[in-house]
């Protein structure tokens, strides 16, 4: 799943994860490089568009939605901010109860 990918590589491999929000270290005209960006981007997409949405909206607005949350936890972990924990209802590590969070909004998965 996307959410677990981008949670675990990014608190094994800080320095690489950082570099890749770095837009001003990529070669953004490179037309081999965005299209493996999109390969990445488009399977999200995919599980939002099959997945009967509570709420209906385009696929791609709850992709972007999820994107940052992700994003901002890894952050937030790698500076020091949060802490891996359990959470205290679901007994989940965290992280693990966020995805669920974050996907709660998805009928099947």
């Amino acid at each position: 799943m996307f959410a677990d990918t981008v949670i675990d590589f990014g608190l094994s491999h800080p320095k690489r994860y950082r570099l890749l929000w770095r837009r001003d270290c990529l070669a953004l005209d490179d037309q081999r490089l965005l299209a493996q960006m999109d390969a990445l981007y488009e399977p999200l997409i995919a599980l939002y568009e099959k997945g009967g949405q509570k709420v209906r909206r385009r696929a791609e607005t709850s992709g972007i939605a999820l994107w940052p949350m992700v994003h901002g936890y890894v952050s937030l972990r790698l500076d020091g901010n949060l802490i891996p924990l359990r959470d205290e209802v679901s007994k989940e590590p965290r992280d693990r109860a966020i995805v669920d969070a974050l996907f709660g909004g998805i009928a099947s998965r």
